[in-house]
Parts: C-alpha cells; sequence; structure tokens
C-alpha cells in the first residue's frame, strides 16, 4: 500500500525521541500507523500500533515506549 501522508508528532521522551504518524492506503481507504522511537543512554526502543477501525483517531503509543524503555533502562 502507498504512503498518503506522514505527519510527525511532537514527543518528549528520554534523551531523544521522535514519533509519526503514517497513513497508509488507495483510494478512499487509509490505515494509520503510529511510529516512536525514543532514545535514553545506550537503548533505543521502538513501538508501532496500527488502529484498524479507520477512523483515524489513532494516537502515538508514547506511554508503551516510556514502559518499555523504563523497564529496560531501570528508571523514568
Amino acid at each position: 500500500m502507498p504512503v498518503v501522508s506522514l505527519k510527525p508528532v511532537p514527543v518528549d521522551k528520554g534523551d531523544d525521541a521522535a514519533a509519526w504518524v503514517l497513513k497508509v492506503g488507495e483510494d478512499a481507504l487509509t490505515l494509520p500507523i503510529n511510529v516512536v522511537a525514543v532514545h535514553k543512554g545506550p537503548v533505543v526502543v521502538t513501538v508501532s500500533s496500527t488502529s484498524f477501525d479507520l477512523s483515524g483517531s489513532g494516537k502515538p503509543p508514547l506511554d508503551v515506549a516510556q514502559a518499555q524503555l523504563d523497564k529496560l533502562t531501570g528508571v523514568s
């Protein structure tokens, strides 16, 4: 499926982070995919989620990325 749009999302986690909402699809049907990458010390965590309700209201999984980062680094 081709990429329809790519929108950056502000994120303030770890030492450095980036997040995007990527929409893929064809014709009038698009599927939002949320992608988050967080760097803290020597650890990089990437998390993605897809919303199959096709509403486009999905939010980037920042809480999931932070939970994984906390688990891997032992810090908040």
